[in-house]
């Protein structure tokens, strides 16, 4: 595949998507911006660590499960994470260090209360 071909990318935001996400959009790996939000997509979400150039990963309100790839902390570039809305098992603390306060990029990063999240920005609880 031509990575050349996509720099910045919206995905299935609000468009009733069910499922895993497919494999072939780790392969884009020239991604600014995903938008998975308000889905029903299910399943872990490794292999979203493939996607480094990213600014924009939203996640919230989906069926995502499991844990966070404590790599997703290489990805350096991303300004906005949320997470809200899914049965993660973890809120990586090694996300921390991208955060904007600590001289990161990461201005944004939106997780649920539990597990607790060191270092977001805001706390979904409801």
């Amino acid at each position: 595949m031509n990575q050349c071909l996509i720099a910045t990318y919206t995905y299935t935001s609000s468009s009733s998507s069910t499922g895993n996400i497919p494999n072939d959009l780790f392969m884009l790996t020239n991604l600014k911006q995903l938008d998975l939000n308000n889905n029903q997509l299910s399943g872990d979400i490794e292999g979203i660590q493939q996607l480094k150039r990213l600014e924009f990963l939203q996640l919230h309100h989906n069926k995502f499960s499991g844990i966070i790839p404590q790599e997703i902390s290489d990805m350096t570039n991303l300004r906005v994470f949320t997470t809200y809305g899914n049965n993660f098992d973890n809120a990586p603390s090694s996300l921390c260090m991208n955060r904007d306060v600590n001289g990161g990029n990461l201005t944004t990063y939106i997780a649920d209360c539990s597990p607790i999240c060191p270092c977001c920005s805001s706390m979904f609880c409801g």
